[in-house]
């Protein structure tokens, strides 16, 4: 699949945290929260770095979520530190949830198609 343009991430993005500021769910996966504490941050602060993401922080999707066949997955990531990490966000909006299904420290070199001098 193609690259999302930033003009339907960036929609993505404001319909995600719009929902986020009052129904956020972080997915509790061992690789979740053992980045978490290795990161020295909290769900909180997870959730307001994702609040911050932009276009420019998009790696891939949407890609089809095989578990929930309604929704779609949005790659992204950021710096945390020296530590490059992933966040896998879901489009899934049926129950006015904005949902985080990984934020973890990446397992492999994340690609940002609009960073500015990205990679």
């Amino acid at each position: 699949m193609d690259a999302a343009t930033p003009k339907e991430i960036t929609a993505f993005l404001r319909d995600f945290k719009r929902l986020a500021q009052n129904e956020f769910k972080f997915i509790p996966r061992k690789k979740n929260l053992d980045s978490l504490a290795q990161l020295g941050i909290r769900i909180r602060q997870a959730k307001d770095i994702i609040l911050q993401l932009t276009y420019e922080d998009y790696s891939k999707g949407p890609k089809e979520d095989r578990d929930r066949p309604r929704g779609n997955l949005w790659e992204f990531g950021t710096k945390i530190g020296d530590d490059d990490v992933y966040i896998k966000l879901s489009d899934d909006f049926s129950r006015n949830i904005a949902k985080c299904l990984s934020f973890h420290k990446a397992e492999f070199e994340i690609n940002y198609p609009y960073k500015k001098g990205g990679k």
